[in-house]
This record gives structure tokens, C-alpha cells and sequence, in this order.
């Protein structure tokens, strides 16, 4: 990726960006799916066929797992590895992060999308770096000292001076580079957003809900009703059938004996 833009010498447009980030995109939100994280994403790891069709993510020497096998547990990293202007901050300031996952405490606001539940990943940081490089032909923080560095990231100090950029293109770079590591995008989400219009990816976690919350509260509430109503009913009184009168059958005389006769 990184040779066409030296060809080019020039930034690719919205629509080749969009193109070329669904592919290598989709393939690391597989890998966080799985549990893996790259650690080492950058436009020099992301290669292309000699048509330059197809864009694909590689280079996994920092890839590792994110959960512990034997227990299941996650495990939290403290490597500092890659190239530094495409680092997370968390990254950069040197302390143990989760590689991969994050639970959100916060609200997004600047850049909500409603989900059911979020996942955040230092990986996305990187994602964004990459996007925006794509763009601009240009990194968004290229200083070489790193107390600098930091303070540009955490300032989230972003300049947009490619011409005529989309608002929806500008959120999401922005969404990938929020500072905070438990309010950033997860890769789902940013597969989801607008931008990418009818090649965005829906939420998976959404879909089964949408599909079957109407059918589970239907059949949840029939038998409510049904008993319900069957109660109001008032209770018909039940008498007891007639019983005939025991018919006597006719008694019968046995004859008498005569006198004389054999007993």
C-alpha cells in the first residue's frame, strides 16, 4: 500500500480509501473476533495484487493471543511494539493494556452508534493512522519525540487539509483516534459506520435481537392472556344429574307344604 502512494506521489480518494479499508478492515475484525491482536499495523503491511484490487493485511510477527487458554482469562500486554507514529497512547505511555479488548464505561457523544455492546481495541488506533495516511499522503503525528507525540495524540490534535473531505470520513477517523482507549470504535463499528454506506457491515450482535424480539414477547404473552381471561369467566354452577329411585323387584311366595309330604 505504502509503494502506491510513493507511485502516486498524491493521497487516494474517498472512494479508493473506502474500497481498499473494507478488505484489509474486515480481515482484522476477524482476527479480533478470534482473539487475536496485530500490534504492527501500518500502510507497509498492507500489500496489494499486481492489479491492485485487492488489499490484504500481513506481516503477524507481533500478532499474539488475547486470552489465556488454560484459563480463559484475558491477558493484559505491556510490549511496546511497532512503528510509533501509528502506537495507541496507551501504547506509547508504556503501561500494561489489553491489546485487544476493553469494556466501554463511558458514553460516546461526539461519535455515538448505537450497539448493544462494544468491544475496543488498541488495533483500531493504528486502523486510523492508516486511513488517515491513505488520505493525506501524510501522517497525522509524526513527531519523533514521544512526550511530544503523546501530547498531540491526547489532544487529539487532528488537521484535515485534504480539500473537499467528506463530514462522515473526518468522524470516523476521528472515532478511531479518540484518545481514551474505553470510548475508541472497536473494529465492528467502524465496519458499521455510514461512511462506508452500502458496504458497511451491520453489527452482528444486533441482528438476532431485531429478528426475534417480536416473535419471543408474541408467544410470551398469549398464555398470560389466555389464562387471564379464562379467570374472568364466572363459574358456571354444576348440579348434580338425577338419580332414578331403585326399582323393587316383585317378591315371590314359595308354596307351602302339604302335611305328610317328605321334608
Amino acid at each position: 500500500m505504502i509503494d502506491l502512494l510513493q507511485k502516486s506521489k498524491s493521497a487516494l480518494t474517498e472512494e479508493k480509501v473506502r474500497f481498499y479499508y473494507r478488505q484489509f478492515g474486515d480481515a482484522l475484525r476477524y482476527m479480533h473476533k478470534s482473539g487475536f491482536a496485530h500490534r504492527d499495523i501500518k500502510c507497509e503491511n498492507i500489500l496489494m495484487n499486481h492489479d491492485r484490487t485487492v488489499a490484504k493485511l500481513t506481516d503477524f510477527g507481533f500478532t499474539r493471543s488475547c486470552i489465556e487458554h488454560g484459563t480463559g482469562q484475558k491477558m493484559l500486554s505491556d510490549t511496546y511494539c511497532g512503528s510509533a507514529s501509528y502506537l495507541a497512547p496507551e501504547v506509547v505511555k508504556g503501561e500494561p493494556y489489553n491489546p485487544l479488548i476493553r469494556q466501554v464505561t463511558g458514553v460516546m457523544k461526539e461519535c455515538a452508534i448505537p450497539t448493544l455492546s462494544s468491544l475496543l481495541t488498541s488495533d483500531v488506533w493504528s486502523m486510523g493512522i492508516v486511513m488517515y495516511v491513505l488520505l493525506h499522503n501524510r501522517k497525522p503525528f509524526a513527531e519523533s519525540d514521544r512526550k511530544k507525540l503523546l501530547a498531540r495524540q491526547m489532544a487529539q490534535d487532528i488537521k484535515f487539509t485534504k480539500p473537499k473531505l467528506s463530514a462522515d470520513c473526518k468522524e470516523l477517523i476521528k472515532c478511531q483516534l479518540i484518545p481514551e482507549p474505553d470510548k475508541r470504535y472497536t473494529m465492528e463499528m467502524v465496519l458499521a459506520h455510514k461512511w462506508f454506506g452500502d458496504a458497511a457491515i451491520p453489527p452482528p450482535e444486533q441482528a438476532p435481537l431485531l429478528i426475534s424480539a417480536a416473535p419471543v414477547a408474541a408467544a410470551a404473552e398469549t398464555p398470560v392472556k389466555v389464562v387471564e381471561e379464562a379467570a374472568k369467566q364466572p363459574e358456571e354452577a354444576v348440579t348434580p344429574a338425577a338419580v332414578p329411585a331403585p326399582v323393587e323387584e316383585p317378591k315371590t311366595e314359595e308354596p307351602k307344604k302339604e302335611e305328610g309330604e317328605a321334608a
